[in-house]
Protein backbone atom coordinates (compact mmCIF):
# COMPACT_ATOMS: atom_id res chain seq x y z
CA UNK A 1 0.00 0.00 0.00
CA UNK A 2 1.62 3.27 -1.08
CA UNK A 3 2.88 5.85 1.70
CA UNK A 4 3.59 3.06 4.63
CA UNK A 5 5.42 4.30 7.02
CA UNK A 6 8.85 2.80 7.74
CA UNK A 7 11.22 2.61 10.66
CA UNK A 8 13.83 5.14 9.60
CA UNK A 9 11.14 6.91 6.88
CA UNK A 10 8.72 6.30 5.01
CA UNK A 11 8.05 3.52 2.07
CA UNK A 12 5.87 3.77 -1.60
CA UNK A 13 5.53 1.29 -4.23
CA UNK A 14 6.57 2.38 -7.76
CA UNK A 15 6.32 0.95 -10.95
CA UNK A 16 8.14 1.22 -14.67
CA UNK A 17 5.54 0.15 -17.06
CA UNK A 18 6.16 0.66 -21.15
CA UNK A 19 2.67 0.12 -22.21
CA UNK A 20 2.87 -0.24 -25.49
CA UNK A 21 2.04 2.72 -27.95
CA UNK A 22 -1.68 2.23 -29.29
CA UNK A 23 0.45 3.12 -32.81
CA UNK A 24 1.63 -0.38 -32.54
CA UNK A 25 -1.86 -1.86 -32.55
CA UNK A 26 -3.68 -0.19 -34.81
CA UNK A 27 -4.95 -2.16 -37.57
CA UNK A 28 -1.47 -0.83 -39.50
CA UNK A 29 0.60 -1.22 -36.33
CA UNK A 30 2.23 -4.78 -36.82
CA UNK A 31 0.78 -6.22 -33.19
CA UNK A 32 -2.41 -7.62 -34.17
CA UNK A 33 -2.37 -9.92 -31.46
CA UNK A 34 -2.89 -7.07 -29.25
CA UNK A 35 -6.14 -5.44 -28.24
CA UNK A 36 -6.21 -1.68 -29.35
CA UNK A 37 -4.43 1.24 -26.85
CA UNK A 38 -7.61 2.28 -25.53
CA UNK A 39 -8.26 -1.35 -24.16
CA UNK A 40 -4.91 -1.93 -22.77
CA UNK A 41 -5.05 1.14 -21.23
CA UNK A 42 -7.68 0.13 -18.98
CA UNK A 43 -6.25 -3.01 -18.30
CA UNK A 44 -2.91 -1.37 -17.55
CA UNK A 45 -5.03 0.55 -14.66
CA UNK A 46 -5.72 -2.57 -13.35
CA UNK A 47 -2.34 -3.66 -13.01
CA UNK A 48 -0.98 -0.57 -11.51
CA UNK A 49 -3.80 -0.93 -8.40
CA UNK A 50 -3.02 -4.40 -8.15
CA UNK A 51 0.28 -3.99 -7.41
CA UNK A 52 -1.17 -0.31 -5.35
CA UNK A 53 1.90 1.37 -7.60
CA UNK A 54 1.46 5.68 -6.68
CA UNK A 55 4.23 6.90 -8.71
CA UNK A 56 4.67 5.31 -11.78
CA UNK A 57 7.58 5.94 -15.27
CA UNK A 58 5.55 5.41 -18.13
CA UNK A 59 7.08 4.19 -21.72
CA UNK A 60 5.49 4.94 -24.84
CA UNK A 61 1.96 6.17 -23.92
CA UNK A 62 0.26 8.15 -27.33
CA UNK A 63 -1.83 10.63 -26.03
CA UNK A 64 -4.48 8.76 -26.53
CA UNK A 65 -3.92 5.84 -24.17
CA UNK A 66 -2.63 9.11 -21.52
CA UNK A 67 -6.54 10.38 -21.87
CA UNK A 68 -8.48 7.06 -21.23
CA UNK A 69 -5.73 5.85 -18.75
CA UNK A 70 -7.38 9.37 -16.79
CA UNK A 71 -10.60 8.05 -17.55
CA UNK A 72 -10.41 5.29 -16.25
CA UNK A 73 -8.45 6.22 -13.13
CA UNK A 74 -11.63 9.17 -12.72
CA UNK A 75 -9.14 11.99 -12.70
CA UNK A 76 -7.16 10.70 -9.09
CA UNK A 77 -3.67 10.84 -11.15
CA UNK A 78 -1.88 13.61 -12.30
CA UNK A 79 0.52 13.22 -15.66
CA UNK A 80 3.46 14.59 -16.73
CA UNK A 81 4.12 15.70 -19.32
CA UNK A 82 1.11 13.92 -20.25
CA UNK A 83 -0.72 15.67 -23.47
CA UNK A 84 0.11 19.54 -22.36
CA UNK A 85 3.45 19.43 -24.22
CA UNK A 86 2.67 18.06 -27.76
CA UNK A 87 3.12 14.54 -29.29
CA UNK A 88 6.47 13.92 -28.59
CA UNK A 89 6.81 14.60 -24.75
CA UNK A 90 3.69 12.29 -24.15
CA UNK A 91 5.58 8.57 -24.31
CA UNK A 92 7.68 9.18 -21.40
CA UNK A 93 5.41 10.77 -19.06
CA UNK A 94 5.10 10.02 -15.37
CA UNK A 95 1.92 9.61 -13.45
CA UNK A 96 1.28 10.24 -9.86
CA UNK A 97 -1.51 9.63 -7.66
CA UNK A 98 -2.40 12.68 -5.97
CA UNK A 99 -3.83 11.52 -3.04
CA UNK A 100 -0.31 10.73 -1.78
CA UNK A 101 1.46 12.87 -4.01
CA UNK A 102 1.89 16.99 -4.47
CA UNK A 103 3.45 18.60 -6.89
CA UNK A 104 6.67 20.57 -6.96
CA UNK A 105 7.99 21.60 -9.19
CA UNK A 106 8.48 19.96 -13.40
CA UNK A 107 10.69 20.35 -15.94
CA UNK A 108 12.04 18.15 -18.92
CA UNK A 109 15.65 17.24 -20.74
CA UNK A 110 16.63 16.70 -24.43
CA UNK A 111 17.84 13.17 -24.61
CA UNK A 112 18.14 11.44 -28.11
CA UNK A 113 15.50 9.16 -28.90
CA UNK A 114 15.30 7.51 -32.67
CA UNK A 115 18.38 9.69 -34.05
CA UNK A 116 16.77 13.33 -33.14
CA UNK A 117 15.57 14.13 -29.44
CA UNK A 118 12.30 14.41 -26.89
CA UNK A 119 11.53 15.97 -23.69
CA UNK A 120 12.10 13.80 -20.43
CA UNK A 121 10.53 14.01 -17.53
CA UNK A 122 12.36 15.27 -14.07
CA UNK A 123 9.72 16.08 -11.70
CA UNK A 124 10.32 17.17 -7.61
CA UNK A 125 6.80 15.47 -5.67
CA UNK A 126 5.80 16.04 -2.04
CA UNK A 127 4.82 13.05 -0.13
CA UNK A 128 1.59 14.02 1.29
CA UNK A 129 1.45 11.94 4.40
CA UNK A 130 5.46 12.55 5.47
CA UNK A 131 5.94 15.64 3.57
CA UNK A 132 9.23 14.48 2.72
CA UNK A 133 10.03 15.51 -1.36
CA UNK A 134 11.87 13.39 -3.87
CA UNK A 135 12.75 13.66 -7.24
CA UNK A 136 12.46 11.40 -10.06
CA UNK A 137 13.52 11.29 -13.85
CA UNK A 138 11.94 8.81 -16.18
CA UNK A 139 13.39 8.02 -19.76
CA UNK A 140 12.95 6.45 -23.08
CA UNK A 141 16.00 5.57 -24.94
CA UNK A 142 16.54 4.48 -28.63
CA UNK A 143 16.27 0.78 -29.13
CA UNK A 144 18.02 -1.55 -31.59
CA UNK A 145 21.17 -0.50 -33.15
CA UNK A 146 21.36 2.98 -32.12
CA UNK A 147 23.79 2.65 -29.56
CA UNK A 148 25.20 6.37 -30.12
CA UNK A 149 21.91 7.78 -29.17
CA UNK A 150 21.59 4.73 -25.84
CA UNK A 151 25.29 5.99 -24.72
CA UNK A 152 24.21 9.85 -24.70
CA UNK A 153 21.26 9.21 -23.46
CA UNK A 154 22.54 7.36 -20.31
CA UNK A 155 25.40 10.58 -20.13
CA UNK A 156 22.59 12.91 -20.07
CA UNK A 157 20.89 10.69 -17.26
CA UNK A 158 24.25 10.13 -15.24
CA UNK A 159 24.43 14.66 -15.56
CA UNK A 160 20.99 15.18 -14.12
CA UNK A 161 21.65 12.67 -11.03
CA UNK A 162 24.74 14.25 -9.95
CA UNK A 163 22.84 17.99 -11.02
CA UNK A 164 20.13 16.87 -8.37
CA UNK A 165 22.64 15.05 -5.93
CA UNK A 166 23.35 18.27 -3.76
CA UNK A 167 19.51 19.02 -2.60
CA UNK A 168 19.82 15.79 -0.71
CA UNK A 169 16.52 14.35 -1.18
CA UNK A 170 16.03 10.70 -2.42
CA UNK A 171 16.72 10.08 -6.25
CA UNK A 172 14.18 8.02 -8.54
CA UNK A 173 15.49 6.86 -11.85
CA UNK A 174 12.49 4.55 -14.25
CA UNK A 175 11.98 3.53 -18.01
CA UNK A 176 13.13 1.48 -20.55
CA UNK A 177 16.55 2.24 -21.34
CA UNK A 178 16.79 -0.66 -23.86
CA UNK A 179 20.14 -1.77 -22.33
CA UNK A 180 20.90 -4.29 -20.00
CA UNK A 181 24.19 -4.26 -18.27
CA UNK A 182 25.17 -0.80 -19.71
CA UNK A 183 22.54 0.75 -17.59
CA UNK A 184 23.45 -0.74 -14.26
CA UNK A 185 27.30 0.02 -15.33
CA UNK A 186 26.35 3.55 -15.82
CA UNK A 187 23.68 4.60 -13.51
CA UNK A 188 24.43 2.10 -10.46
CA UNK A 189 28.13 2.41 -10.59
CA UNK A 190 28.93 5.79 -11.41
CA UNK A 191 26.33 7.34 -9.26
CA UNK A 192 24.89 6.61 -5.54
CA UNK A 193 21.79 5.61 -7.20
CA UNK A 194 20.81 1.31 -6.25
CA UNK A 195 19.22 -1.15 -8.70
CA UNK A 196 15.90 -2.75 -7.50
CA UNK A 197 16.45 -5.85 -9.44
CA UNK A 198 19.76 -6.16 -7.19
CA UNK A 199 23.25 -6.01 -7.97
CA UNK A 200 26.39 -4.40 -6.03
CA UNK A 201 27.73 -1.25 -6.96
CA UNK A 202 29.51 -0.34 -3.70
CA UNK A 203 33.09 -0.44 -2.10
CA UNK A 204 34.51 -0.40 -5.72
CA UNK A 205 32.17 -3.04 -6.57
CA UNK A 206 30.10 -3.13 -9.85
CA UNK A 207 28.38 -6.71 -10.00
CA UNK A 208 25.52 -6.85 -12.27
CA UNK A 209 21.78 -8.23 -11.24
CA UNK A 210 21.68 -12.01 -12.36
CA UNK A 211 18.71 -10.93 -14.13
CA UNK A 212 17.82 -7.74 -16.02
CA UNK A 213 15.57 -6.56 -18.51
CA UNK A 214 15.51 -3.11 -20.45
CA UNK A 215 12.80 -1.66 -18.17
CA UNK A 216 14.11 0.15 -14.68
CA UNK A 217 13.87 1.01 -11.40
CA UNK A 218 16.89 2.56 -9.57
CA UNK A 219 16.89 4.60 -6.32
CA UNK A 220 19.27 6.57 -4.19
CA UNK A 221 18.96 7.49 -0.35
CA UNK A 222 16.77 4.68 0.19
CA UNK A 223 16.28 0.60 -0.16
CA UNK A 224 14.35 -1.67 -2.35
CA UNK A 225 12.29 -4.20 -1.45
CA UNK A 226 9.62 -6.61 -2.83
CA UNK A 227 10.47 -6.17 -5.74
CA UNK A 228 8.24 -8.26 -8.63
CA UNK A 229 9.41 -8.47 -12.75
CA UNK A 230 5.58 -9.17 -13.87
CA UNK A 231 5.36 -11.69 -16.82
CA UNK A 232 1.93 -12.89 -15.73
CA UNK A 233 -0.50 -13.82 -18.07
CA UNK A 234 -2.41 -10.41 -17.40
CA UNK A 235 0.68 -8.03 -18.17
CA UNK A 236 1.25 -10.07 -21.50
CA UNK A 237 -2.21 -9.23 -23.00
CA UNK A 238 -1.54 -5.45 -22.26
CA UNK A 239 2.49 -5.27 -23.58
CA UNK A 240 4.86 -6.70 -24.56
CA UNK A 241 7.29 -5.74 -21.98
CA UNK A 242 7.56 -7.18 -18.33
CA UNK A 243 6.08 -4.81 -16.07
CA UNK A 244 8.52 -3.94 -13.03
CA UNK A 245 7.32 -2.80 -9.95
CA UNK A 246 8.87 -2.40 -6.26
CA UNK A 247 9.03 -0.59 -2.84
CA UNK A 248 11.46 2.54 -2.02
CA UNK A 249 11.77 2.66 1.75
CA UNK A 250 13.37 6.70 2.16
CA UNK A 251 16.35 6.55 4.39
Amino acid sequence: VSGRKGASGFSFDLMTFNVLGSQHTSPSGGRPAFAPGRVRSEWGKGLIERRGASLVGLSEPQPDQINQFNIATRGAWTFFPGTTQGYDAAPQSVMWKDSDWEYVWADTAQLPFMRKSRPQPVVRLRHRASGREIYMINAHLSPGKMQADRDKGLAIIVQLIRLLRDDNLPIIVTGDLNEHGLAFRKIACETFLNAAVGGKSRGGQCELPRHMRVDWIFGGRGSFSDTAVDISSRVRRTTDHAVISSTFTVE
